[in-house]
């Protein structure tokens, strides 16, 4: 058996070529090559760049504007959670000991007694929330 290997020479082989790069723009052999098919055309790339980033600029800023806002909101939320948690848990507690005092000893222990409990619920689970 004889067989020939194809020639390479009257067979030529189809080659694709790819570029790319990173970056808003080209690199300069393709951006002098936009100047020269259309005058004023690089200039053009160079303004539409400069407004993209300065757009970004603002978009980014106004993100973490809001992000601001949105802590401070919620930490303000928290704190008049706290406040008036503790504000209720005092009057719970003071009103439990002014019926003890008063000579009603079953329901006033059983209101700071459930004041209490509750109190130490909530730390529990607060803890156990922020390990989390």
């Amino acid at each position: 058996m004889n067989t020939k290997s194809p020639n390479k020479a009257t067979h030529p082989q189809p080659q694709i070529t790819s570029m790319s790069y990173n970056g808003p723009l080209p690199p300069a052999q393709q951006f002098g090559g936009y100047e020269d098919v259309l005058p004023g055309a690089a200039n053009r790339i160079l303004i539409l760049t400069e407004q993209e980033q300065q757009h970004r600029f603002n978009k980014d800023g106004l993100i973490a504007q809001e992000n601001i806002k949105l802590i401070n909101n919620d930490h303000m939320q928290k704190m008049s959670g706290v406040i008036v948690g503790g504000i209720l848990s005092m009057t719970l507690i003071i009103s439990g000991l002014i019926m003890v005092l008063k000579g009603h000893d079953g329901a006033g222990g059983t209101i700071v007694t459930s004041t209490l409990v509750g109190l130490a619920g909530v730390f529990v689970y607060s803890k156990k929330n922020n390990k989390s």
